[in-house]
């Protein structure tokens, strides 16, 4: 054949370079009444040791064992083509893809080769419509080998055992051939079409099977496109493939089920397990072309797995993911976005699957999963005015129960989403290393129970949180650890109700296209002004719960200056707050008793001047008890050892009086004033010491403590006794005692 090829090679750039042909045939040539007759018949044909190379290159591009045609037989000028069979034994095809990305095969027939072969086809078509019938064409153990060189160690892909049947195989319109076909991909699983085909116009329709396909061949693809090593995965599909002529085209269909067991899906950014599952089975697949669509009945998933992980330096393996991801398409160009073509799916089954996320910056690293996973998913459409309705719950694998259920636009849950999320007695403790992490404190018992309801609309989102603890208990502050400043032990202890209930309810309104809007900062944010809030202002929240209005600050006691004993209004303002104090039994009240060193000491020494002349009218049998005697205050004061004498002192109120007519003015003493004076001295020289003033704010501690737990009845361990503090001069005539609160041992 290297010979014959030699007339061929200007038109091609491939080089047969070895072969042998022969074969035997018997002919008949006649004349008749409408000319001349040529008859080939019982011809049989071997051709062997075919052997190819590309151009120029030694490089073998296709080797054939053998070749072989029987009985055929061709009448002319009726263009009349019969045979038996054909087979092709032993046939390897070898390509490659080159560096640039171009296939070698692009150039073994040059355009104006192809342009004038289609030509010759066309002329001999039209001078002789040849009529071609043949038995049976057969490829016996064919492999193909494709080496793709784009890759550094160039990558070898190959489809080995082939082997292709067609019969009854008849030229002209509307003739189907019998079409049976398998091959192994990569060298493992079974492939296999049985069915017919059609050439014109061209038909296929044939049952098609894969089965046992390693998926793991197309990894190095796969790590081009993301950082992702895909370790297993085995495909199975089962159906019905048909090619027909519609329209302005051949339109395709297939119709059947698809299973792929065992992936194992691994991210490469960070070195975690994104994705894993045991089984998936799709089941009714209607997929077509021109029109573009996906019809799926049902599919199946089980012991799918989803991690997220938080690497040791912080990076989160999906965000790393995606953004390996984004930046490859950045890096080839994008490419504009393709409109979503019809895709619908009736149910999807979720069966023990999985999902858990690992924060591996904490020592030893924190995973909190749910498993099993179960639910289902109905309706899920991208052309439909509603969502998907879902339905899933699965445990929490340390404790709790969690529920989903709504309704999605899976394709784009900005324009609508409905959904309701509930998580039932979900046990605490285990999420110890994200709450020191985060508030500073392990949970050391308790549980919670969460609601979550958020609607989106056109990307507006409405949402609203219930978060409800039961025996919440936080352990002692960690030195260094806590990402928010607040005292959260004690804002514990303020929201925890005489059930051990604390609840927690507020709203989430923000536009979700606004890059300043995240759900979970939002999320984070509002819990966290609550906590603030609360504790800035405590006793405001214990008056509410005492049945106060909720405006009046409960967070202190006034005392008149220079007294111990509570007025009415102060009494009746404790006893609310202990009736608020009440429902808080993990509160503890503490209490310091207060003084002024101004207000109280004038106070205290007035205390002390009243004492010392009811001291002295007690003894004088004579004097009545009442205002003192102007005479008993010069006696005290000439007593005192004043600086200033007495007489110097009256002087000073002494005035001249108005003239009347036809008398004469005499001075005259003020004596109100006079009184009034000596009266402020005498006060004033009374001795009053920090003692004094101690003991008064102890008084006053001993008081507020007495009324709350001797009369209101607050167990006595939740009242805290301080000792008496004192406080900046007001200018009037109250002191105030600072309450505070503080969080349970």
């Amino acid at each position: 054949l290297d010979h014959a090829w030699e007339a061929l090679q200007p038109f091609f750039k491939f080089k047969v370079v070895d072969g042998v042909a022969g074969g035997r045939f018997s002919y008949r040539i006649f004349i008749e009444d409408d000319g001349p007759h040529a008859l080939i018949h019982e011809a049989n044909y071997l051709v062997e040791g075919i052997e190819v190379t590309a151009g120029r290159s030694t490089e073998t591009v296709l080797k054939v064992e053998s070749v072989t045609t029987s009985d055929v037989s061709v009448a002319w000028p009726e263009a009349r083509v019969r045979g038996s069979s054909i087979v092709v034994e032993g046939a390897e095809a070898f390509q490659w893809i080159r560096p640039d990305g171009t296939p070698s095969w692009d150039a073994l027939v040059p355009e104006e080769t192809q342009e004038r072969t289609v030509e010759i086809y066309r002329e001999v078509e039209e001078a002789f419509p040849w009529d071609i019938a043949l038995d049976r064409f057969e490829l016996r153990g064919a492999t193909a080998r494709v080496e793709d060189r784009t890759f550094p160690e160039p990558l070898q892909l190959a489809v080995e055992e082939a082997s292709l049947v067609l019969t009854d195989i008849v030229t002209g319109p509307g003739h189907q051939w019998g079409l049976s076909a398998s091959a192994r991909p990569m060298g493992d699983g079974m492939a296999k079409l049985e069915g017919s085909v059609g050439m014109v116009p061209i038909r296929v329709e044939s049952e098609v099977s894969l089965e046992g396909l390693n998926v793991g061949h197309i990894q190095p693809y796969l790590e081009r496109i993301a950082p992702l090593d895909l370790r297993a995965g085995v495909l199975e599909t089962k159906g019905t493939a048909i090619v027909d002529p519609k329209g302005d085209g051949p339109t395709a269909n297939f119709a059947g089920d698809l299973t792929i067991q065992m992936i194992d899906l691994r991210e490469t950014a960070v070195g975690s397990r994104v994705l894993q599952w045991g089984r998936v089975e799709t089941r009714g697949i209607d997929a077509s072309v021109a029109p573009l669509g996906l019809e799926i009945a049902s599919i199946d998933i089980h012991g799918a797995g989803i991690d997220i992980v938080v690497a040791e330096d912080g990076r989160v393996n999906l965000i790393e993911l995606f953004g390996a991801m984004a930046e490859q398409s950045a890096e080839e160009g994008g490419g504009e976005v393709s409109e979503m073509p019809p895709v619908a799916v009736q149910a999807v089954t979720l069966h023990a699957c999985s999902g858990a996320y690992t924060d591996r910056t904490l020592t030893p690293p924190f995973t909190l999963a749910l498993d099993p996973v179960d639910g289902t998913i109905r309706g899920i459409s991208s052309e439909g005015a509603g969502g998907a309705q879902l339905e899933i719950e699965a445990p929490v694998r340390s404790g709790g129960l969690m529920d989903l259920e709504g309704e999605m636009d899976l394709f784009d849950p900005k324009r609508l989403t409905d959904l309701s999320i509930d998580v039932r007695q979900t046990v605490l403790p285990p999420i110890s290393p994200m709450s020191v992490r985060y508030i500073g404190h392990p949970i050391a018992e308790g549980t919670v129970d969460i609601g979550l309801r958020y609607e989106i609309t056109s990307s507006e989102l409405v949402g609203s949180n219930r978060f409800v603890t039961d025996q919440l208990a936080l352990g002692d502050k960690v030195e260094g650890e806590g990402m928010v400043n607040l005292p959260f032990k004690l804002g514990v202890s303020l929201l925890t109700d005489k059930e051990g209930h604390i609840t927690l309810e507020f709203p989430i309104e923000g536009n979700l296209d606004d890059p300043s809007f995240g759900l979970g900062n939002a999320i984070g944010s509002a819990a966290t002004e609550i906590m603030g809030e609360l504790v800035k202002s405590p006793f405001r929240l214990l008056g509410k719960l005492g049945g106060g209005s909720g405006d009046e600050d409960f967070g202190h006691v006034e005392f008149e200056a220079g007294s111990g004993e509570l007025e009415i209004t102060a009494a009746d303002k404790l006893r609310t707050l202990a009736a608020g104090a009440e429902q808080r039994p993990e509160l503890v009240l503490q209490v310091a008793g207060a003084y002024d060193t101004e207000a109280d000491v004038a106070a205290l020494k007035e205390a002390a001047l009243e004492a010392l002349i009811t001291e002295r009218q007690a003894a004088d049998a004579a004097v009545t008890d009442g205002a003192p005697s102007l005479q008993l205050l010069e006696d005290l004061y000439r007593e005192s050892g004043a600086a200033e004498d007495l007489e110097t002192r009256r002087e000073r109120h002494v005035a001249a009086r108005e003239p009347v007519e036809g008398e004469t003015a005499e001075p005259v003493l003020d004596e109100t004033a006079y009184y009034r004076d000596l009266k402020e001295v005498l006060a004033a020289a009374q001795p009053v010491d920090e003692a004094q003033l101690r003991e008064l704010g102890s008084a006053r501690t001993e008081a507020i403590r007495a009324l709350l737990v001797d009369e209101a009845g607050i167990d006595v361990a939740r009242v805290q006794v301080l000792d008496p503090v004192a406080v900046e001069p007001s200018g009037d005539r109250w002191v105030r005692c600072r309450l505070d609160v503080a969080a349970g041992s």
